[in-house]
C-alpha cells in the first residue's frame, strides 16, 4: 500500500480545489495532471483527479483513479472518503446498486463523518427505501445531538414522501438546534406549500432567503407569487444572472425565478430570455441523449406485442391493486393523486421508483441471456413473479395502512406492459393535457426530479412524440378499458364528474373528501 509523499504540501491541493469549486475545470484539470506527476501515490491527489475526471465525464478514468486511491489509503477515514467518491461516480453513471454499497461502506468506515451518513440515507431514499433511510437518519440525529443537518435531511426525505406534517416536526427540531439555519426555514416553506398553507410558506421561505441570500430558492418563492417586478430581490436576481462568476446553480435559479415573475406579470417578452438562458445552462449540466429514449421506445414496442401478453397471461395471481397515475409531467398527475388520496380507502404513495428499478433489473436479466433472450417461458414467469414479490414487499408500508394506494410516477407510462402482467387488479390512470400546454409547462419548470428532456424545446417535442407513440401502442395491444384516460382540462372544469369517473374505475364509492 502506498503512502503519501512526505514532501507533499496541502496548499498545492487546496489551490487546485479552489479552481474546481469556482467552476474553472480547465485549471483544475491542469493542476490534477501536475499533482499526479509529482505525487502519484497520494490518495488525496488521486481522489481529486477522479473528481475532475467525473466532471469531464471520463467515467472510466475516474473509476481507475479511485481504485488506485483505495490502494493508497492508510486509515479507515481515508478509505471512507474514497468510497464516498465511488458513490458519487455510481450515481453519475446511474449504477445505483454500486452507489448504495459505496456510500454504505463509507458510513461504516467513518460513522463520525456525518456527510457519509447523509449521502447513504439520500441514496436509500432515492431508491424508494424509505424506512431504512429514516432509520439511518434517526440514528444520526441521536449520534449528533447538536447538529441540525440530519434533522433537515430527514425532513427533506419525508417531504418527498408526501409526509409533510412529519417533515415539519424535524425542521422544527433542526431550528431548535440552530434557529438561524436558512435551509431549515426554507425547506419548511416547501412543505407548507405542499400542505396548502401558502402565507406561512411565504414567510418561511422569505426568512430562509434573508438568512442566506445565496440560497437557490428564489424560483420557489416566485412560484408563491411573493416576488414582483421592481422588487429589490428581483433586481438582485437580474444581477446574478448577468454575473458569469456566480455559481451555475444560482444563475439557473435566478433565470427561472425571473421568468416566473415576468410571466405572472403578463410580460411574456421579458420572461422568455431569462427562461431560455437558464434552461440552456441547466441542460449543459446534464448527460442526456434523446436518441437513447427513442431507441428504448422502439424496443419496448417491439418486445411487448399482443402475442407476448397472450403468452404470459395469468402469470400473476396477485391481488395487490395499486392505482398507477402516469403520463407526461405537468399533465395533472399530482392533482389526480391529491383527489384520490382524499378518499378514506386510498393512501397516497407519491412518486415511487419501484417499477423503474424492476424494469431495469428485468431488462438486464433478459438481455443478459443473449440469443436466448428473454429466456424460456419458465424463466420469464419466474422473473415476473420475483418482480411482483419485490414490488409488493417494497410497498408494504402503503397497503398496510389502507386498502388501496397510489403510485404516481409520470414516467411509468414506459412500463405499462409490465404493470399489466404483474398486477391484474391494478388500475392505470393516464393523465393527458393539450400537447402545447404540456410542453410549455415542462419548459417553464425547474424540476427537482430527473426530467432531462425538458430543458431543450426540440428534445421536449421529440420526447412528447415518443410518449404519444407508446401510449398508442399500449391501447392497441392491451384489453379495452385497461387504461382510463383523464384529461387535465376536464378535471379543472368539472372536478366532481371526473372524480366520480375515476373512483368508479377504481371500484370505490364517491366521497366528498376527494374534492
Amino acid at each position: 500500500m502506498s503512502t503519501p509523499n512526505p514532501g507533499f504540501q496541502d496548499i498545492d491541493l487546496s489551490q487546485a480545489r479552489q479552481a474546481y469549486d469556482a467552476g474553472d475545470f480547465a485549471t483544475a484539470a491542469r493542476e490534477a495532471t501536475r499533482l499526479l506527476q509529482q505525487h502519484p501515490g497520494d490518495y488525496r491527489v488521486l481522489e481529486f483527479a477522479a473528481a475532475v475526471a467525473l466532471v469531464e465525464r471520463r467515467f472510466q478514468d475516474s473509476e481507475q483513479l479511485l481504485n488506485r486511491a483505495l490502494g493508497a489509503t492508510t486509515r479507515p477515514q481515508e478509505e471512507a472518503i474514497v468510497w464516498s467518491a465511488l458513490g458519487r461516480l455510481g450515481r453519475a453513471v446511474n449504477n445505483l446498486d454500486s452507489a448504495e454499497e459505496s456510500y454504505r461502506r463509507a458510513m461504516l468506515l467513518d460513522p463520525a463523518h456525518l456527510d457519509h451518513t447523509l449521502e447513504f440515507a439520500y441514496i436509500l431514499a432515492t431508491r424508494g427505501k424509505l424506512d431504512p433511510a429514516i432509520d439511518v437518519l434517526r440514528g444520526a440525529i441521536t449520534r449528533h445531538p447538536r447538529d441540525p443537518q440530519p434533522c433537515v435531511a430527514l425532513g427533506n426525505i419525508l417531504t418527498r414522501a408526501n409526509r409533510q406534517r412529519d417533515a415539519l416536526a424535524f425542521y422544527d427540531m433542526a431550528l431548535q438546534r440552530d434557529p438561524n439555519l436558512a435551509a431549515a426555514h426554507f425547506n419548511a416553506g416547501v412543505a407548507l406549500t405542499m400542505l396548502g398553507k401558502l402565507d406561512a410558506a411565504k414567510t418561511a421561505c422569505e426568512t430562509g432567503l434573508k438568512l442566506d441570500p445565496n440560497l437557490p430558492g428564489y424560483y420557489h418563492l416566485a412560484s408563491l407569487g411573493a416576488l414582483k417586478p421592481g422588487d429589490a430581490a428581483v433586481t438582485h436576481l437580474e444581477e446574478i444572472l448577468r454575473t458569469p462568476s456566480a455559481s451555475a446553480e444560482a444563475r439557473i435559479d435566478a433565470g427561472y425565478a425571473l421568468a416566473r415573475v415576468y410571466d405572472d406579470a403578463g410580460d411574456a417578452a421579458r420572461a422568455f430570455p431569462p427562461l431560455k438562458q437558464a434552461s440552456a445552462m441547466k441542460r449543459a449540466t446534464l448527460r442526456y441523449d434523446i436518441a437513447n429514449d427513442e431507441d428504448r421506445t422502439d424496443k419496448v414496442i417491439a418486445f411487448f406485442t399482443r402475442d407476448f401478453f397472450e403468452r404470459y397471461a395469468g402469470v400473476s395471481d396477485s391481488k395487490l391493486a395499486p392505482v398507477f397515475i402516469l403520463g407526461m409531467p405537468r399533465s395533472g398527475t399530482t392533482l389526480v393523486e391529491q383527489m384520490l388520496a382524499g378518499h378514506s380507502q386510498v393512501q397516497g404513495g407519491g412518486e415511487l421508483p419501484y417499477m423503474m428499478d424492476i424494469a431495469k433489473r428485468l431488462g438486464d436479466t433478459w438481455g443478459g441471456r443473449g440469443a436466448a433472450a428473454p429466456g424460456s417461458a419458465d424463466e420469464v414467469r419466474a422473473d415476473l413473479r420475483a418482480a411482483i414479490e419485490s414490488y409488493t414487499r417494497q410497498t408494504a408500508q402503503l397497503h398496510a395502512r389502507r386498502p388501496r394506494f397510489t403510485d404516481k410516477l409520470p414516467g411509468n407510462f414506459l412500463f405499462i406492459g409490465l404493470i399489466h402482467l404483474m398486477f391484474p387488479e391494478a388500475r392505470i390512470i393516464h393523465c393527458r393535457r393539450d400537447p402545447v400546454d404540456t410542453c410549455l409547462s415542462c419548459y417553464q419548470r425547474l424540476f427537482s426530479s430527473d426530467v432531462p428532456y425538458s430543458y431543450d424545446l426540440t428534445e421536449l417535442g421529440r420526447y412528447h412524440r415518443l410518449y404519444q407513440r407508446l401510449m398508442d401502442h399500449w391501447r392497441a395491444v392491451l384489453p379495452p378499458g385497461r387504461i382510463l384516460d383523464v384529461d387535465y382540462e376536464s378535471v379543472v372544469a368539472e372536478p366532481e364528474r371526473e372524480v366520480r369517473r375515476m373512483l368508479e374505475f377504481c371500484g370505490l364509492p364517491f366521497e366528498p373528501g376527494c374534492l
